[in-house]
């Protein structure tokens, strides 16, 4: 079975699944069947990747505020000090480190530090 969740993901990543279809196959590794597999595990770090902006986004692409909840507490915080859920931004930089990436927006230059990713998804 993972090695069909492998394949699946690998076709998401290269773009045969719709973005309709890539929240089934997060669903489907996320079962408790998959759960305890140090392979799945590494698997859902990459689809969660492929469902926000990680380090698929480019400057210039535009981003959807849409995950408030998702990162530290401390994103979430700028974020809704910041941003408005729903709302589309324009990604002017971004730094893509160890654990997570950092997008800075043109709407929003107050905000030097930028924002975590996982807050978004691309427009």
């Amino acid at each position: 079975m993972t090695h069909l969740l492998i394949k699946n993901l690998a076709h998401a990543i290269i773009g045969e699944y719709t973005p309709e279809n890539i929240p089934a196959l997060y669903k489907e590794l996320t079962t408790q069947h998959h759960i305890n597999n140090p392979h799945t595990i590494k698997l859902i770090r990459i689809l969660k990747d492929v469902l926000t902006c990680g380090a698929n986004t480019n400057v210039g692409d535009k981003v959807i505020y849409s995950n408030p909840g998702n990162g530290y507490q401390s994103d979430q915080e700028k974020c809704k000090k910041h941003l408005q859920l729903g709302e589309i931004y324009t990604v002017s930089q971004m730094t893509v480190g160890g654990t997570h990436t950092v997008l800075h927006l043109e709407e929003v230059p107050e905000c030097s530090c930028g924002f975590n990713s996982v807050n978004f998804q691309l427009a």
